[in-house]
């Protein structure tokens, strides 16, 4: 089983992206909608062979929150991390506004659960998705912006 790989979606900057944008749509509320297809890297963001993470993310915005009683922008996503010949797909509903255009995400951590699971995935039950925008985590020795750690857990 596969333990931990990273990627990291926009430049330094924090606004050129570092993606293949499949679809990207904002609309009038300041809800967007969009698909990504990212590389997978190691830790020092050295990419890994055939290997990449889609993104369908939905920023859904608090626009109705004196009548539903939602105050939080959340997003849902949903993902699908391929290596090889293997995938996985997860997906995660959480409180972020984010930002846009680039759409980074604010939380520090996030845990996705599996839909589904193939080879060296097919016993991972969770991914724990760390975010370290500003290149200080603890986990992130080489001081990289924007790097994102999965670590996937049985």
């Amino acid at each position: 089983m596969v333990k931990k790989l990273y990627y990291k979606p926009v430049a330094d900057d924090g606004i050129t992206t570092l993606t293949n944008n499949i679809n990207y749509v904002v609309s009038e509320a300041n809800a967007y909608s969009r698909n990504v297809l990212i590389p997978l890297t190691d830790k020092r963001n050295a990419p890994k062979v055939d290997s990449f993470i889609v993104y369908d993310t939905k920023k859904i915005p608090a626009d109705n929150s004196v009548n539903s009683g939602i105050n939080n922008v959340y997003l849902y996503e949903t993902a699908i991390i391929k290596c090889k010949k293997d995938y996985i797909n997860i997906y995660a509903l959480y409180p972020d506004s984010g930002s846009i255009p680039s759409g980074i995400t604010t939380v520090p951590t996030q845990i996705f659960s599996v839909n589904s699971a193939t080879g060296i995935f097919k016993n991972v039950k969770k991914v724990l998705i760390d975010y370290d925008n500003d290149g200080t985590a603890t986990w992130n020795k080489n001081n990289i912006k924007y790097l994102r750690r999965l670590t996937f857990k049985k």
